[in-house]
């Protein structure tokens, strides 16, 4: 289902002479909140040293700092060499955490590796910010936002909110992504759009918090090197919409979908069968549609819902043809 867009028919009245962007309706209704507190300490323009570089290389970092890409470094060191790195538009950013009273490391790892691969004497300028919190949820917020264009996807947001807090202690980044992975499909309004990660991010912590770990307990014991079918976030978000209508009948439907054994007839038999016969499709897929027909996320999701409404109602199911648009979980 498509979202409603606002369109103004005259833009000359904002004194726009040009198109107006399609805005969401559900955009533009959202409620305005107040700014959460961060206070900017000082921000200066000051020589890329050595010395600068070891220093937020040694600064203690974030519980949930993204992962080091050597590749990016490396991406770097390339422009750098190349005199192509603008030092200026460039900030290390950290932050005064007022609850322990330590300085953490908000970003800057990569491009400080890159540093130490330069020569003593290059000579560059860097921005340097710090902020100042009173609260880790601050702290985790301003995580999230602040310098989210240097290559933060979903997972690394997630980390930053979730990873570590009390509410999913012992979970591992992979777990934490797997789940939001499939909320965002599962709660999506848009076609192949996943749900805000933000909207995400805070239904897991409110309100679906139990349901999130209840499923992450199923996915450890369901996953298997033999059930390469399993392995989507699609049926994660399955999972998730099943495991919200009745857990144990949930169960009992996905173990047979993983491991079969039951009549050809039954729904979850047929969704194993529809599962091992398509393939998700990107730009990095092998050449391998003569084995297996193409799909979506989507189709898969809507594949998932068809099968387990009919084994909900006893009643037999053909995935052959999916509805166009998705059908109630019942």
């Amino acid at each position: 289902m498509k979202a409603k867009v606002a369109v103004v028919e005259s833009p000359e009245v904002m004194g726009i002479t040009t198109r107006l962007p399609r805005i969401p309706d559900e955009v533009l209704k959202l409620k305005l909140q107040r700014p959460f507190y961060r206070k900017l300490v000082y921000e200066k323009t000051v020589p890329f040293t050595m010395g600068l570089a070891k220093k937020y290389l040694h600064m203690v970092p974030f519980v949930g700092e993204r992962t080091l890409r050597d590749q990016w470094i490396i991406l770097l060191i390339r422009l750098a060499k190349a005199g192509r790195f603008v030092g200026e538009e460039t900030t290390l950013i950290s932050c005064e955490c007022g609850w322990d009273g330590v300085e953490r490391r908000i970003n800057g790892q990569h491009t400080c590796h890159m540093r130490m691969y330069m020569p003593e004497n290059w000579n560059v300028p860097i921005r340097v910010r710090k902020y100042r919190v009173n609260t880790e949820d601050e702290f985790r917020l301003l995580y999230a936002i602040v310098d989210g264009g240097k290559g933060k996807v979903p997972a690394d947001v997630v980390a930053a909110m979730l990873y570590g807090t009390e509410e999913y202690s012992g979970l591992k980044k992979k777990q934490l992504n797997q789940l939001s992975s499939g909320i965002r499909i599962w709660k999506s309004t848009v076609v192949d759009k996943g749900q805000n990660i933000h909207d995400t991010i805070h239904s897991m912590r409110n309100g679906m918090m139990d349901l999130s770990l209840h499923v992450d307990k199923f996915l450890l014991n369901v996953r298997k090197d033999n059930a390469p079918h399993m392995q989507n976030a699609a049926i994660v978000a399955a999972i998730l919409a099943t495991f919200d209508k009745s857990e144990k009948a949930a169960k009992e439907f996905w173990l047979i979908v993983r491991d079969g054994g039951a009549r050809a007839e039954h729904p979850a038999q047929r969704l194993m069968k529809y599962l091992m016969s398509v393939k998700i499709y990107t730009s990095n897929s092998t050449n391998t549609s003569k084995y297996k027909r193409p799909t979506s996320r989507e189709l898969i999701y809507r594949a998932s819902i068809v099968a387990w409404n009919a084994y909900r109602a006893g009643e037999p199911v053909s995935l052959k043809r999916l509805p166009k648009t998705r059908v109630v979980v019942k």
